[in-house]
């Protein structure tokens, strides 16, 4: 499989519940067993580039905010959980990258000076990562060639559509109304850039 650099993957325009949905997304039984690996097909390849640098970055938020003061332990063991699931994603996506494998030393987060003195800041930037997920997932979904890719993204959407949810009510914020927005991996990963740097810009 040809090996896709960050840069082009990025440009390529192609709390209960959450132990559960975690579980039912990384385990490896019988049904989970049964799906067919994903075989992505020409730009296909740009959503899983995207998939691992997002994870990895929002993985980094849930790690740096388990420091964050104001959470009681039932948050903070759903954000413990959520980074590790995030860290189980980032291996398989990475599976289906083979040789172009995305590595956490290829880029570095950077979120913004602040982001983590309260609680509503890092709630506010981890609804920011969570949604820009859930909305290019979704716009992978529809617009991925290979059936199989697009049922492991259908399947990250859900998962991070839940976290999305969970942040929301933790950030005391109604439900919007309506369906969310797809975005495409060369608006997502322009949004996504703002918070990375590369060893060689440093």
């Amino acid at each position: 499989m040809e090996k896709v650099d960050r840069a082009q993957f990025l440009r390529l325009g192609a709390v209960g519940a959450l132990g559960a949905a975690g579980a039912g997304l990384i385990a490896a039984g019988p049904a989970v067993a049964a799906l067919p690996a994903p075989t992505p097909i020409g730009d296909d390849i740009g959503f899983f580039g995207f998939a691992v640098v997002a994870e990895l970055t929002s993985r980094r938020w849930y790690q740096e905010t388990l420091r964050v003061k104001g959470l009681g332990r039932s948050v903070r063991s759903t954000l413990s959980a959520a980074g590790e699931a995030k860290g189980a994603h980032v291996r398989r996506l990475n599976d289906v990258l083979r040789d172009g494998a995305v590595q956490p030393s290829d880029f570095a987060v950077d979120f913004p000076k602040g982001s983590f003195d309260t609680r509503a800041r890092a709630l506010a930037l981890g609804r920011q990562l969570e949604g820009l997920l859930v909305s290019t997932y979704l716009y992978g979904t529809a617009y991925a060639q290979d059936s199989s890719s697009r049922l492991l993204l259908g399947r990250l959407q859900i998962f991070d559509g839940q976290l999305l949810a969970w942040l929301g009510s933790l950030a005391g914020v109604s439900p919007v109304p309506g369906l969310p927005d797809p975005i495409d991996t060369e608006a997502g990963g322009t949004l996504l850039d703002r918070y990375l740097t590369t060893p060689s810009f440093r």
